[in-house]
């Protein structure tokens, strides 16, 4: 870079105001430096703070057409620079900071090449990506089609396992719930609420060589005046039904962007009431109502106990408080719902997808 208007004749340790200086038309082949006694590197200098480990420092900025420098002297410096300007490679340490940076073979030990970049002013990160997805409280609410599963494990071995099998099938279900969230600063989040399932189920009965006897009573006494069977198969259809209240403990680890946030968790899911409703067959093979309100024919829990439950939750931000949620889930639940002392187990394990609303609480 030119020195020109610069007074070099200043007392040792002084620095020339800015205000002092002339500023020179620079043109690109002044900033492109090139040294003709070695083999150097060529650099274009946008803009650029250099700083010396001796006391020598220098200041460069170019901008469009001009430059300014800001130097202090040091002994020896008048001749130094003007070798500089000449092309000639300055004597370290006087210029010191141009001499490592226009010659890089050259690099003391206490120069590092990112201190070229130190003053230079990056944007700031958006503020949506700094919150993206850290430091939040939200609410959310959801609804949404499940599939089940029933597994049996009969240790009798008996005829009940394949009539079961044979009988029922699965119809429908959903899930329906709300919970608090918590995302730390470091995306780790934390949340509980409670969840409503149902699980529906078909039940086709059919019975063989079912009588049907049909009296007949005298309109005026009462009296029973004859009789008449008829001889056929019965067909029977029901919908058993499978309700369940849980509460379920997640911990997981949520990350995105100012739009599109993902949340990965699992954890332990705790039932609190389940109640069922339909009918089955009992150890004979004969028609049986179970409803958790007659507690003899009932054959199942009211309280089933914890299972395992992990998610995979999306989201799309709608506005500054709402986002979409997308979440496909797995439970599993470690105890069947079957009483104990019946032989014949039975238990669901569900796969579903919830859709729902997450409020952003601010």
């Amino acid at each position: 870079l030119p020195a020109a208007g610069i007074n070099t004749k200043q007392k040792e340790g002084a620095i020339t105001p800015a205000s002092n200086l002339q500023k020179p038309m620079v043109n690109q082949s002044d900033i492109n430096v090139v040294a003709k006694s070695q083999q150097l590197y060529t650099k274009q200098i946008p803009q650029l703070f250099v700083k010396n480990t001796g006391t020598a420092l220098a200041h460069t900025a170019a901008k469009k057409s001009t430059a300014t420098i800001i130097t202090t002297q040091l002994p020896q410096e008048n001749a130094a620079f003007n070798d500089w300007q000449n092309n000639q490679p300055p004597p370290p340490p006087v210029w010191q900071g141009l001499h490592q940076l226009y010659y890089p073979q050259k690099l003391g030990a206490h120069f590092e090449l990112t201190n070229k970049i130190n003053n230079i002013s990056l944007p700031p990160c958006p503020k949506a990506e700094q919150d993206a997805a850290g430091n939040k409280d939200y609410v959310e609410f959801y609804a949404g089609p499940d599939i089940a599963r029933k597994s049996y494990n009969d240790t009798a071995q008996s005829v009940l396992l394949q009539k079961r099998k044979e009988s029922t099938s699965f119809q429908s279900a959903y899930s329906a719930g709300f919970r608090y969230t918590r995302v730390f600063s470091n995306g780790v989040s934390v949340r509980s609420g409670i969840n409503y399932s149902q699980v529906n189920e078909k039940f086709n009965y059919v019975q063989s060589n079912w009588v049907q006897i049909t009296y007949i009573t005298d309109p005026v006494t009462g009296d029973t005046t004859g009789t008449f069977s008829v001889t056929g198969t019965r067909y029977k259809t029901t919908i058993n039904r499978y309700h369940s209240v849980d509460v379920p403990f997640l911990l997981g680890f949520e990350l995105g962007n100012g739009k599109v946030h993902a949340n990965f968790n699992s954890g332990v899911i705790f039932n609190i009431y389940s109640w069922q409703k339909g009918e089955t067959l009992d150890t004979t093979l004969q028609l049986v109502n179970f409803n958790n309100k007659n507690k003899l024919n009932s054959q199942y829990k009211s309280n089933i106990g914890a299972g395992l439950l992990s998610a995979a939750s999306i989201y799309y931000k709608l506005n500054n408080q709402l986002h979409l949620l997308a979440e496909p889930y797995w439970r599993y639940n470690f105890s069947p719902m079957s009483k104990e002392g019946f032989t014949l187990q039975e238990k669901f394990s569900v796969i579903g997808l919830r859709l729902g609303l997450r409020l952003d609480l601010k």
